[in-house]
């Protein structure tokens, strides 16, 4: 398996306007957490068609649905990170790029 390049978060914003991906996965630091949890289950895909990377949009939500989604209540599906992320409950650890744009 190919090792993905860890970038920082506003670096994936960067990208993300830059048209530079399509997919992408957030991890979050382990101290966020109350609970010890593996790296998997603290990343979550996102898509840089959301709100949040588009300056345009009528809003600035983020949602992710969790890499290991058995960690989760699947009613609260997908989880809204931006409000997770501007109010400092969960750290943002680092992200990485999963599938880029075409070119």
């Amino acid at each position: 398996m190919e090792q993905l390049e860890k970038i920082g978060f506003g670096d994936l914003i960067i990208e993300a306007n830059n048209n530079g991906w399509k997919e992408a996965v957030i991890v979050f630091t382990a101290s966020s957490f109350n609970e010890e949890l593996s790296e998997r289950s603290r990343s979550f895909k996102v898509s840089s068609s959301q709100k949040f990377f588009n300056s345009n949009a009528g809003g600035n939500s983020l949602y992710g649905m969790p890499i290991a989604i058995e960690k989760y209540d699947v009613t609260e599906l997908p989880i809204r990170l931006d409000q997770i992320i501007y109010n400092n409950v969960w750290n943002v650890d680092f992200c990485y790029i999963t599938k880029k744009e075409d070119v």
